[in-house]
């Protein structure tokens, strides 16, 4: 029961790795990297601006950040690891990450300066897929029951995310957590499909 799956293990390595290499950059050097690795939400998006898409998954704003979305990503990620399995988890959770920027940023204007870093949008598209592909089976596919379970999911997180709950006062991409999650049901729904043609077509 303590087995880390493959991919997970390693993206929860490699997100720790890139967090303690930081440590030992000055402080100037460290801005560097989180300026040009960081997706800035009000930046056009060409050149070095579609790599960040993919490059600020992996920066973290602090330990607790860090923390906490490992974490999850453990839990959640070694969940959806074993259905998925290889280069396809790792697809879904940078695909999530990306729609979670990509929201974010048609959410919000130049004025808003944000700033988006961390895992938080592939964990939660992770967790999103994961809900539909467990869900549609152990509820039966009821619709009114998994509605209420992703409302009940989404609910909190824009709360939270509104009101910076949680945070240690430090202001949390809602925006990019729901497009995370929102693009992880829709790919579990996709998912979804594709086995039950798939299984339909052996009969």
């Amino acid at each position: 029961m303590f087995r880390i799956p493959l991919v997970t293990g390693w993206l929860i390595l490699l997100n720790v790795l890139v967090h303690v290499a930081r440590q030992f950059l000055p402080e100037a050097q460290d801005n560097i990297v989180v300026d040009k690795l960081a997706f800035e939400t009000y930046a056009p998006l060409d050149g070095w601006g579609l790599a960040t898409l993919l490059t600020y998954q992996f920066l973290h704003a602090n330990w607790l950040h860090l923390i906490v979305n490992m974490t999850s990503l453990l839990a959640f990620g070694s969940g959806l690891e074993r259905v998925l399995h290889g280069y396809r988890f790792v697809l879904l959770y940078l695909a999530c990450g990306v729609a979670g920027a990509l929201f974010e940023a048609l959410t919000t204007t130049a004025a808003d300066g944000e700033v988006l870093l961390g895992a938080s949008a592939s964990i939660s598209g992770v967790f999103g897929t994961l809900i539909i592909l467990l869900g549609m089976n152990r509820l039966g596919g009821r619709p009114i029951s998994l509605v209420l379970l992703i409302a009940l999911v989404l609910g909190p997180m824009i709360v939270m995310g509104v009101f910076n709950i949680g945070s240690g006062g430090l202001p949390v991409a809602w925006r990019a957590h729901v497009g995370g999650f929102s693009f992880g049901l829709l790919a579990g729904w996709a998912i979804q499909a594709f086995y039950r043609r798939k299984l339909s077509g052996r009969h």
